[in-house]
């Protein structure tokens, strides 16, 4: 899945992409006392540190004819919860409270590698915390319009 903040404008959250909605809908406009929801996409990338893959991937003659893995990491429902919450007070009420702390990925669920990424394009990663925070953030804004 690819998250982050939008590059263009949109007028409602009804405009949101199919991503970035499910983010929305399923922990900013909901509660606290609603179920978690299911993982999902258990990888997801930055969409900011994408492009720049492609402007890299573009540029660098070393990554011409290539294919790359763009991909951050693991993320749970669990974690995106405890993000926004933590860093958004405002949604303390509005996000599902699952339980703290947990993952929620079973153990034996797939990953990805990017070190391709990283060591023939120089690429690094923003964190979760960065990912779904600057979207939340991002959110409640379009929200108030």
């Amino acid at each position: 899945m690819v998250y982050g903040p939008l590059r263009h404008s949109i007028k409602a959250p009804q405009d949101l992409n199919e991503s970035n909605a499910r983010i929305y809908n399923l922990f900013i406009n909901s509660s606290r006392d609603a179920e978690l929801p299911p993982n999902g996409m258990p990888v997801y990338t930055d969409v900011r540190d994408l492009a720049e893959a492609h402007v890299l991937a573009a540029e660098l003659p070393q990554a011409s004819g290539q294919r790359f893995i763009v991909c951050a990491g693991q993320v749970a429902s669990q974690e995106i919860a405890d993000v926004l919450r933590a860093a958004l007070p405002e949604l303390e009420s509005r996000t599902p409270l699952g339980e703290p702390g947990g993952n929620g990925l079973p153990e034996d669920q797939y990953a990805c590698s990017s070190e391709k990424a990283k060591r023939v394009l120089g690429l690094t990663f923003r964190g979760k915390e960065e990912t779904f925070v600057d979207l939340g953030r991002q959110l409640l804004e379009i929200e108030k319009q």
